[in-house]
């Protein structure tokens, strides 16, 4: 079930849900802030529009005005019978709905935000039975924040809080399957939301880059958090895209020492999966899986080196694999297994004189060659190198924020991971910038995918696409650097 949240989409979409048999329940914006004769017939010349070209897409269910719509009940009824003009399954077939709010329709969906904002989340099964459809239910977190233990009512806005409310959601929605039409996780993405004043939903300034809302399973930059490998490991088939996920690798610094350790999280949508605290070796348990809404879990286990390594099974054959690197904990008996298949990506070629060699995103790094790798820095002026993004439209802001991430995972192919744990994201707006005499030059170019397939269990081709321009000329058209080495490559 797709929802558009809160404005008609792409009309892309539509021919998707058609194709997928996904069910679809378009939106038009209909907030309004102000009223006037002019409004409303841009309103209903808008709306008009918007039900032509949905309206013979097999998938579109429901018609929605909006999210907690401000519109007159008077102008709603009006907008409503339109709808049905120019539609004749409206209101028989196509309920007119709003969202939390609002009269004059068919129907007021609810929402259920109970564990988000107060109200008692362990009801949710009696709740969505009443409620039939729940247009929206979701939670806040904070990027990278983890804490230990059980979901705690008001708690700290963690991603564990997040995935561990999601989960109860999930499980208890499903206990009610028959007798509901279901719920809506809002939402898939963080996206822009303007107008939106950000309030404490998250602590670090990453979490306030407004306006935007930040409740999806991916972050506005489309890294995706534990919670989205929480609904994988519920919904994506086992037979086709079999994965497992150790919670979290943003959370290397979990522990400081070794010694028993409770908690350790696993997602996966696997028969089995086995821990390890090495490279395949030094098993912590192997462990079937519960039912929906529930992960693995490995409780008083021995940790005693810096690596855990978990291995899904589907009928007794292994079929995915994740791992994560710990810091601080001794480095495991088989670590360097991780090196087997590396190469030496960055030996010089003979006979070149390097003028600049950049970390993007990192500190100054000697990499295994002997070859020094500057520290990114900001461009300060138009004689200096230097790296700018969507900050430098914005004067006092850092100018990496929102621009730089890094990763604590192997990366695969080489021994320099130091090297490409470090990076840059951003679209039209990141650039570097090297004075050179005129002349021909030859630009080395590095690039991994830290984040879309970790766990295993999809194909991302074509899911990050971007292009290479050096002085305003496209060199590289559409690169994806999955297809080229795929996770961590």
């Amino acid at each position: 079930f797709f929802r558009d949240a809160h404005h008609p989409h792409n009309l892309r979409y539509q021919t998707a849900w058609d194709s997928l048999g996904i069910l679809w329940w378009t939106q038009m914006g209909a907030h309004v802030w102000y009223d006037s004769p002019e409004f409303r017939n841009n309103f209903k010349t808008l709306l008009t529009e918007w039900v032509k070209e949905r309206r013979n897409n097999p998938s579109n269910v429901m018609w929605g005005l909006q999210n907690e719509s401000k519109l007159p009940e008077a102008f709603a009824r009006e907008c409503t019978e339109l709808i049905r003009q120019l539609d004749p399954t409206a209101s028989s077939q196509r309920l007119v709905t709003t969202c939390n709010g609002g009269s004059g329709t068919d129907w007021d969906v609810p929402q259920n935000w109970t564990g988000t904002y107060g109200g008692n989340p362990a009801t949710y099964s009696q709740d969505i039975k009443r409620q039939i459809l729940v247009g929206e239910y979701g939670a806040w977190r904070t990027l990278d924040l983890h804490t230990e233990g059980q979901f705690v009512q008001n708690g700290a806005y963690s991603e564990d809080r997040m995935t561990q409310l999601m989960e109860m959601k999930v499980r208890l929605a499903e206990a009610a399957k028959d007798s509901t039409a279901g719920h809506i996780m809002w939402l898939f993405t963080s996206h822009d939301n303007p107008g939106r004043v950000q309030g404490g939903e998250g602590y670090r300034e990453l979490d306030r880059i407004g306006p935007v809302n930040y409740k999806g399973l991916l972050t506005p930059w489309e890294e995706p958090l534990d919670i989205y490998y929480m609904y994988r490991s519920n919904y994506a088939p086992k037979e086709k895209e079999p994965m497992v996920y150790i919670a979290s690798h943003t959370w290397p610094a979990r522990w400081t020492t070794p010694g028993k350790k409770n908690g350790i999280v696993v997602y996966s949508n696997c028969d089995e999966v086995e821990l390890f605290n090495d490279v395949r070796s030094q098993s912590l348990g192997r462990k079937k899986r519960g039912g929906i809404g529930t992960h693995f879990t490995w409780d008083d286990v021995a940790i005693q080196y810096n690596v855990l390594y978990a291995v899904g099974y589907v009928n007794g054959k292994e079929v995915a694999k994740d791992y994560i690197v710990l810091h601080h904990l001794p480095q495991s008996p088989r670590f360097n297994e991780f090196d087997k298949d590396a190469k030496a990506i960055t030996t010089p070629q003979a006979e070149y004189n390097y003028l600049y060699r950049v970390n993007c995103g990192g500190p100054d790094y000697k990499d295994s060659e002997g070859s020094i790798w500057m520290a990114d820095r900001q461009r300060t002026s138009g004689a200096t190198w230097g790296s700018t993004s969507w900050t430098a439209d914005f004067p006092g802001m850092p100018p990496y924020f929102a621009s730089q991430r890094t990763t604590s995972d192997p990366i695969r192919g080489t021994k320099d991971w130091k090297l490409f744990q470090s990076f840059r994201y951003g679209l039209d707006k990141l650039q570097y910038h090297f004075p050179v005499k005129d002349g021909e030059y030859i630009v080395e170019l590095y690039f991994t995918e830290p984040w879309l397939g970790t766990g295993g269990g999809v194909d991302a081709t074509g899911w990050r696409l971007f292009d290479v321009a050096v002085n305003d000329k496209i060199v590289l058209k559409d690169v994806d650097i999955w297809k080229e080495v795929g996770h961590d490559g």
